[in-house]
């Protein structure tokens, strides 16, 4: 929520494409028509077989995936010194709402199976993006999975314990709240950029490539 002239900070931020960081919860052995686990289920597999080092394995896949597209879209060699150059300017991102998600890390930060956690930072995501990698996870690992919990815990240089709870809304607070989110605007310079775009089909050869 922005409050007048904290309306354009909003559309800084908004076209910053700032960061994203999510814990996101899921459980091996089933499958539902919307990756959830409020869906109608549609096939249970075994998942015993599944070790924390083979999750780990594809989730560096994955990651290694997006960093290497993010690169070919640039029409560069990701072990050029020309790609070395680019990094160094800044945070590769996709040019774009309307680009596909970008994974910049994916690490599994709890395992306990059929129960797993994923921690996640990424660019232009949507809930059920996020809920689809926990599904084609599953299957990479000759299993199945669902999502069961998507927590946000940073937005750019946001984190979750400096947001306003719903039930704290008050005059008061959010007063409080705006100078904390000013002073974080001052204190945080939005990353540097290098932009680039790419389509929903080449999101598609990523997410099967693994």
């Amino acid at each position: 929520m922005d409050i007048n002239s904290d309306r354009r900070n909003s559309r800084v931020i908004k076209k910053a494409r700032v960061m994203r960081v999510y814990r996101v919860s899921g459980q091996f052995g089933k499958a539902t028509d919307n990756f959830s686990e409020k869906g109608r289920v549609i096939e249970k597999t075994t998942w015993k077989h599944i070790r924390e080092s083979d999750l780990e394995r594809i989730c560096a896949g994955l990651q290694a995936g997006h960093q290497k597209h993010m690169f070919t879209q640039m029409g560069i060699d990701l072990q050029s010194q020309e790609a070395y150059e680019i990094a160094t300017r800044g945070l590769i991102k996709p040019q774009d709402g309307s680009t596909p998600p970008v994974l910049y890390s994916i690490r599994c930060v709890e395992f306990n199976p059929p129960d797993f956690v994923l921690e996640i930072h990424t660019i232009n995501e949507t809930c059920r993006y996020l809920a689809s990698l926990i599904h084609h996870i599953g299957l990479h690992l000759k299993s199945s999975a669902i999502c069961t919990k998507i927590l946000r815990t940073k937005y750019g240089f946001w984190r979750q314990e400096d947001s306003l709870i719903e039930q704290k809304w008050n005059v008061e607070n959010i007063l409080e709240n705006i100078r904390l989110c000013r002073a974080l605007m001052r204190a945080n310079h939005l990353e540097p950029t290098v932009l680039v775009h790419s389509s929903q089909e080449e999101e598609r050869k990523l997410l099967s490539a693994t």
